[in-house]
């Protein structure tokens, strides 16, 4: 991910997914540039029960960046263990996008 480039990341339906592209874009840029995605992904993954007080973590802005950072690897660890990982949450967010600066 550029600097200069403001990029759209679909919160598609297999959160999977959103976790790989999500980690690359924190990895490239920190967490803090990547908000809006950070949060929604929090959200969606306390929807599904996973480790909510770390997802609580993740979805603050006020925490410090490292203990969100590890928190995100956390929640997208206990993801990818969720077998049942396929978001069915269409009503509210199907489709949701979120800028990814």
């Amino acid at each position: 991910m550029t600097d200069t480039a403001t990029l759209t990341m679909t919160m598609r339906t297999d959160l999977r997914a959103v976790a790989d592209d999500l980690a690359s874009a924190i990895a490239s840029d920190g967490i803090a540039a990547h908000e809006a995605a950070a949060k929604e992904f929090a959200r969606r993954a306390m929807h599904r029960g996973l480790v909510p007080v770390v997802s609580q973590i993740l979805a603050d802005p006020t925490a410090p960046p490292v203990a969100r950072q590890r928190a995100f690897g956390r929640v997208a660890q206990a993801l990818a263990l969720d077998l049942s990982a396929v978001d069915s949450d269409h009503g509210a967010d199907g489709d949701v996008r979120a800028h990814v600066a």
